[in-house]
């Protein structure tokens, strides 16, 4: 996946000593994100709206694995007419995206709704969230790492989402610029249109 990593991090190692930013990072992040879909998931059974917890499209879909899935808040949800339908892998998507990992000793971000992230590690926007104000990232549905392409496929045009992403569908144990290996990742995540190829 290309996002533009910002490089402000020290080095990301589980064994650099001088480095307790990071420390037991994978069981931190597994921890988190098993607290998270259990979170939203009783949420969901419980008749919420707004949350969703989705199979990663590439995972069999009898699968129970917690880490075959996302887990999803929706902050906004702009389907008030007929539905748009959802990308499919080779469509071209218009988003917008700002890319978190999860709280740690130096990094903590409160959101509008009080949920606490980490740190921002990109965004295709600057400033406040403002739709006539910011430029939209355009790339191919199926071209990110599968956490993110799975909630695009579930995406409708004008869909705004958090979206939880355990490291087994991101970075897994790879390290990726600013992103340590093992890390969930969390994003804010817009999309503004898709089309297929050849159409604008």
């Amino acid at each position: 996946m290309a996002f533009l990593a910002v490089s402000l991090l020290s080095s990301c190692s589980e064994t650099d000593e001088e480095n307790t930013e990071f420390a037991d990072w994978q069981n931190r992040n597994e921890t988190y994100f098993s607290a998270k879909y259990a979170e939203i998931k009783a949420k969901k059974e419980a008749g919420t709206h707004a949350v969703d917890i989705i199979r990663c499209y590439s995972k069999n879909p009898a699968t129970t694995v917690p880490t075959d899935f996302i887990a999803v808040e929706m902050l906004d949800n702009y389907i008030n007419g007929p539905e748009t339908g959802c990308p499919i892998l080779t469509d071209t998507v218009r988003i917008h995206y700002r890319g978190y990992l999860i709280p740690s000793d130096s990094y903590q971000t409160t959101m509008d709704d009080g949920t606490v992230l980490g740190y921002q590690f990109d965004s295709s926007w600057t400033g406040d969230y403002d739709l006539s104000l910011m430029n939209p990232y355009v790339g191919k549905t199926g071209s990110f790492i599968d956490g993110f392409t799975t909630a695009l496929l579930n995406m409708h045009d004008g869909d705004r989402w958090r979206i939880y992403i355990p490291h087994q569908l991101g970075y897994g144990s790879s390290v990726s610029g600013s992103i340590p290996a093992f890390s969930t990742l969390v994003f804010d995540l817009t999309l503004v249109k898709h089309w297929p190829p050849k159409l604008k």
